[in-house]
């Protein structure tokens, strides 16, 4: 019995074993929390991050994930070099960049393929999303 009560919490708290679920679970949130407030209903630099297909079409710059390629996806190049959020917003906003973690799973979920469950993209407020001033 008990045996059976940790393989079912093992299974509960396990990573996500597809790189959709990967997406959904671990990136898109990332996303939502640091990006969308600037890159999801009103695009700025016509990057929409909130969806893949938006992340695979990109901005102005070009696409913004390379399936399979996290550095050379403009996406981890802009973050790592820390070019996003512009330094200005972050002043402005008291806006932060992504956690070393958080990077970490962008570029894994790249790597991976750059899979997602939906190209839906998912609708948010932007006003909500700059209220909060991507705490």
């Amino acid at each position: 019995m008990r045996f059976a009560f940790l393989l079912g919490a093992a299974t509960l708290f396990a990573a996500p074993d597809t790189a959709s679920e990967q997406f959904e679970l671990k990136v898109r949130p990332i996303l939502a929390n640091r990006c969308y407030g600037c890159h999801s209903s009103a695009p700025l630099g016509g990057l929409a991050v909130n969806s893949r297909n938006g992340l695979l079409k990109g901005g102005k710059s070009g696409a913004a994930v390379i399936p399979g390629k996290p550095e050379e996806s403009l996406l981890v190049k802009r973050i790592g070099a820390q070019e996003m959020p512009p330094p200005k917003l972050q002043e402005q906003y008291s806006v932060r960049g992504l956690t070393d973690d958080e990077l970490a799973k962008v570029r894994q979920w790249i790597a991976d393929g750059a899979r997602a469950d939906t190209e839906q993209p998912l609708a948010v407020s932007v006003a909500s999303e700059i209220g909060r001033a991507h705490v």
